[in-house]
């Protein structure tokens, strides 16, 4: 039997994985920088091996970024989107999905756009 990673699943893992460690690449562009959504682009690779999956791809992180402080009049919230690529080694065992902590995963966020 094949093993499937499931789409929507994986957006999920990523989005709490970035949402438990916000990246520095976010978290510099503002005084305080939130994860709004996670977007994964369609044909993303995975290679199954018994129960450890390897999977690879692009996607998009929408992100909100909040400037001073909610005491200042000043103080504002813009919402930016930005393309990024992962590469997760994931624990498939018992039907459940989780990543595995290894030197090769990486989430890379581009957010060279940012003006």
């Amino acid at each position: 039997m094949e093993t499937k990673i499931d789409h929507s699943e994986l957006e999920d893992l990523l989005l709490r994985e970035l949402l438990m460690d916000i990246p520095s690449e976010i978290d510099s562009l503002s005084t305080h920088s939130g994860i709004d959504s996670v977007y994964i682009d369609d044909g993303f690779e995975s290679e199954v091996q018994d129960d450890i999956a390897y999977v690879k791809g692009t996607g998009t992180v929408s992100v909100t970024l909040h400037y001073g402080s909610e005491r200042e009049d000043d103080a504002f919230d813009s919402e930016d989107c930005f393309p990024f690529e992962f590469s997760l080694k994931l624990d498939l065992e018992d039907g459940k999905i989780g990543i595995i902590e290894d030197d090769s995963n990486k989430i890379k966020i581009d957010t060279s756009s940012f003006s």
